[in-house]
């Protein structure tokens, strides 16, 4: 019988979290993309399956620990991370993308209101202003850090600091970019949003794909780490008909569009069909997976110079485990290459030393096509080694 814990689960309320063993042995990052120490404790709801880190007064302590000292994209000067698309293979602002492929979907009429809870510096504010100027936009944030960049941004009302809930007024659309995750009590916010939406409202939400990265289970100040099952059924307690749940805006993420339910369901907890206890040995076999990773990376570290690629969650994460054996990181992203990380040089790929080592330290689907796409560029003269289980 699986052991089970009285804390209450973050998603569905019940009392049946059951811990993933081994985690606390793993180095984490945070999710502004630092090195974060061992520790925490990863559980799973064996009601709803939720994945989650288990937010206890220790957790409370490191996420205020790691929010007084965040440092939101860092590693190009504030700029927002490019995403490749897996189409054209084209790079882009990650906020753009998603937004291009929203408003393709809802067709949004030329004058509206949008609020962004966890807007950070704005860079979905700012992205949305360029796709519909009649619309005005605000933003909303624990901190007022970003105030003058928020509000100088073209159609913006002002960033408010209050709970969402006391905002004056309601939206035509609000969109949670990256911010779900990072919530304690995920079902009341959203319960509260419901009632600033509008009568023909629409939420936006995107979160990291725990089920297509198993790095995320590393970001220590992340309370849950959604699947595109757990995702929509979140959405679907807090009162809302979910409309589109897709995968492939952005590699590795859960992009989810939903409506207000006219009628709210009696009850925020409810039983799934799905064995709980199959979430649960995935998720053992996805640590075990990440243990195959740092094995599989030191035995490569031992041929220098070694750099990783990439310079986000999974590159960080990595390069904690690694103790100190990078030389170096590798990033396409024209807005980080030629800077420092970690105190690092990070190389383009036609930049990088030759004879070097690089390790693909960045999610197995994100590492399949960067592989084909480079190993056989007869301009580059590095190695180029993938994740375990990775091909081409």
């Amino acid at each position: 019988m699986l052991e089970r814990w009285a804390e209450q689960c973050l998603l569905c309320g019940a009392e049946a979290l059951a811990p993933v063993p081994g985690y606390e042995q793993f180095q984490r990052v945070t999710s502004d993309c630092k090195p974060w120490p061992a520790g925490g404790q990863l559980v799973v709801c064996q009601t709803c399956c939720g994945v989650q880190n288990l937010t206890s007064d220790r957790w409370h302590a490191e996420a205020a620990r790691i929010y007084g000292d965040y440092t939101i994209y860092y590693q190009s000067n504030g700029v927002e991370q490019l995403v490749c698309d897996p189409d054209s293979g084209q790079l882009a602002e990650r906020s753009a993308r998603v937004l291009e492929r929203f408003q393709a979907l809802e067709r949004l009429p030329r004058d509206g209101r949008l609020l962004d809870v966890g807007c950070g510096n704005g860079a979905l504010l700012r992205a949305f202003a360029r796709l519909q100027p009649g619309w005005t936009i605000a933003g909303s944030d624990l901190s007022d850090r970003f105030r003058d960049t928020i509000e100088s941004i073209p159609g913006v009302e002002r960033l408010y600091t209050c709970p969402p809930v006391d905002i004056p007024g309601t939206f035509d659309v609000i969109a949670l970019m990256h911010a779900l995750e990072h919530v304690p009590s995920p079902l009341n916010l959203l319960a509260e949003l419901r009632g600033k939406l509008g009568p023909n409202g629409v939420l936006l939400v995107q979160v990291p794909n725990a089920d297509r990265n198993a790095f995320d289970l590393m970001v220590a100040d992340h309370c849950s780490h959604f699947s595109p099952t757990t995702l929509p059924r979140l959405i679907s307690r807090a009162g809302f008909d979910v409309t589109t749940v897709a995968v492939d805006w952005v590699s590795k993420e859960v992009s989810l569009v939903g409506r207000p339910r006219r009628s709210i369901p009696a009850s925020t907890t409810d039983l799934v069909g799905d064995d709980c206890g199959q979430v649960l040995n995935a998720t053992r076999n996805r640590l075990g997976w990440l243990r195959t990773v740092v094995e599989d990376a030191r035995a490569v570290a031992r041929h220098r110079p070694f750099g990783v690629f990439g310079t986000s969650i999974a590159a960080v994460w990595l390069y904690g485990e690694l103790q100190d054996v990078t030389d170096f990181f590798v990033d396409e992203d024209p807005n980080r290459a030629g800077g420092l990380y970690m105190g690092l040089p990070i190389y383009h790929p036609r930049d990088v030393p030759r004879g070097s080592h690089v390790y693909l330290g960045v999610a197995p689907e994100l590492a399949e096509r960067i592989r084909a796409r480079l190993i056989d560029d007869p301009s580059l003269d590095f190695a180029l080694y993938a994740p375990p289980g990775v091909t081409v």
